[in-house]
C-alpha cells in the first residue's frame, strides 16, 4: 500500500483507501479522577500509525500540561482509532 504524502492517506493501486485507514490519537489520564482528555489538532493533521512515536510525544507533553494547570498526575497514551465519515 502507498502513502499519499500531500494528502494523508494510503492509495492502493490508485485507490483512495482513507475510509479504513486508523490513525492514532495523543491523549492524557487523570491518574487521580480517571478523566480523559484528547489533544485535538484543528487542522485536520493526524498521526499516522507509522509516526507512533511523534503521537506518544505529543500525548506526553498534553499529560505535562495537564499536570501544570490541575495539580494532579497524568499520563499520557495514544489510542487508535478509525474516523467517521460526515455526509
Amino acid at each position: 500500500m502507498g502513502l499519499d504524502l500531500l494528502h494523508g492517506v494510503g492509495t492502493t493501486f490508485g485507490i483512495n483507501t482513507c475510509m479504513s485507514e486508523q490513525y492514532l490519537l495523543a491523549m492524557a489520564r487523570n491518574s487521580v479522577t480517571g478523566q480523559t482528555v484528547k489533544n485535538q489538532d484543528l487542522t485536520g493533521a493526524r498521526f499516522t500509525q507509522q509516526q507512533r512515536v511523534l503521537a506518544e510525544e505529543m500525548a506526553d507533553r498534553l499529560a505535562e500540561r495537564m499536570t501544570a494547570r490541575t495539580g494532579d498526575a497524568w499520563q499520557g497514551f495514544v489510542q487508535l482509532y478509525t474516523p467517521t465519515v460526515r455526509s
